[in-house]
């Protein structure tokens, strides 16, 4: 063989060498790596989980228009989410589209307002950036009273964009009832309040485990939802207690949910419950925490510990998540 011959073979194989790397699972390139909360894209078209120009792994993978479900979403049918949802369906959504996860805006007790001052400051900042929505990670209260309740409605009236919920473990502790008949109305597959919606070419899906678990008919229920070929982002109050937030109080016996995230191949999972922004890749799902909407900053070593909300885009080339902190310096 001329050397010509063997220099071109050797060229072959190195580039097979590289394509075999790049197409690994992302599990088998580092599962649970923490990722720091800068602006990261998911981008639409990859068969692999290529590295962004600052160095964070970006997922798979995001249709660029709607795409056609094997399952029809589930929205609530009463409540200020279900009021929400029918003004969002409504409308003729082009890419890019921009929305807002923003979570545990509660006051340490109903005589204490120092949480609502900041959520007052950052709803000032959401509306400046003009979201077509804002999802609510929960614990929109201490203790789930109507009193509570009437002062974060007074609160997200200065919303330019609609709202949607998730139930958080101080929302329903007490009050269940309550916030389930002003907010989200139980799913009557599930027994709690678990609902689902379309927008945009993505599929967002909020479950409520709000007592620190999921049931197996919401997990049937969960598996069925995530039935779409477009993109996937699922919603909850507690994180799962895996990987650098395992054993921090988070939702216990995750593996049955962490399962259904892989092998539907979700994208995005956002949670609130800790105080603080904290970000996670397992298996090719990013899990977000961004629970830093007002309430008392936590303790916990495991995030970036500082008041502020998630900015979501989703445009032709993907997804681009960004944590936007608060401006304005507190006394």
């Amino acid at each position: 063989m001329s050397r010509r011959a063997l220099g071109r073979w050797l060229l072959v194989w190195m580039v097979i060498g590289v394509l075999v790397a790049c197409n690994a699972p992302v599990g088998d390139r580092g599962a649970g790596v923490e990722l720091e909360p800068s602006a990261t894209s998911i981008a639409p078209t990859a068969t692999a989980d290529p590295v962004s120009a600052t160095g964070i792994p970006t997922i798979t993978a995001v249709p660029t228009e709607v795409s056609k479900t094997e399952s029809s979403a589930d929205p609530p049918s009463e409540g200020l989410t279900a009021e929400s949802l029918a003004e969002l369906t409504s409308r003729q959504v082009s890419l890019p589209f921009t929305y807002v996860a923003i979570g545990d805006t509660q006051d340490k007790n109903p005589k204490d307002t120092s949480a609502s001052e900041i959520f007052a400051m950052l709803i000032r900042q959401i509306n400046e950036l003009q979201p077509d929505f804002v999802i609510h990670l929960g614990d929109v209260s201490d203790r789930g009273t109507a009193f509570e309740l009437n002062r974060f409605e007074s609160l997200i009236a200065e919303l330019d964009a609609p709202i949607v919920t998730v139930a958080g473990n101080h929302d329903t502790k007490s009050h269940r009832e309550l916030f389930s008949s002003r907010y989200v109305s139980t799913n009557s597959s599930t027994g709690f309040m678990d609902y689902s919606f379309d927008y945009g070419g993505v599929r967002f899906v909020v479950v409520d485990n709000s007592e620190y678990y999921l049931s197996s008919e919401q997990l049937e229920w969960l598996d069925v939802q995530l039935q779409t070929d477009g993109c996937k982002i699922v919603s909850m109050h507690c994180p799962p207690d895996y990987g650098r937030w395992k054993d921090s109080g988070g939702m216990y016996s995750p593996e049955g949910f962490m399962k259904l995230m892989k092998s539907h191949e979700v994208d995005l999972v956002y949670c609130g419950h800790f105080h603080l922004h904290s970000l996670m890749q397992v298996a090719g799902t990013r899990y977000v925490i961004s629970g830093c909407g007002g309430g008392t900053l936590s303790s916990r070593d495991m995030g970036v510990k500082q008041h502020g909300f998630d900015l979501v885009t989703v445009g032709v080339e993907g997804i681009e998540t960004e944590f936007v902190p608060l401006t304005v310096r507190m006394k």
